[in-house]
């Protein structure tokens, strides 16, 4: 499963009264900032994760499918098949 998002590292450029979520020029997503603006930028943080995050999950469903000690597989069984529904779910 690939992601079909913009490919690059995304980044907060947090300016007075909003934030881009950038990838070089290119704008993923901006919002304005409300009463909320310290929750709103961790949100904007978070998002801008997200592409490394999903990698990683990635990565790290790999290692436990490909692990030799069958306890560990057997032991996070349900874990891994969770997290592969959520990649599914982002990567349509």
């Amino acid at each position: 499963m690939e992601f079909k998002g913009t490919k690059g590292v995304w980044e907060v450029d947090v300016k007075y009264g909003y934030a881009d979520i950038v990838c070089g020029d290119r704008i993923i997503c901006d919002f304005a900032f409300t009463e909320y603006e310290n929750e709103e930028t961790a949100n904007a943080k978070l998002i801008a994760a997200a592409p490394e995050l999903l990698e990683s999950l990635q990565e790290a469903i790999e290692l436990l499918i490909e692990s030799t000690e069958f306890d560990i597989l057997t032991r996070y069984r349900d874990k891994v098949s969770y997290f592969e529904l959520l990649i599914d779910r982002v990567t349509e």
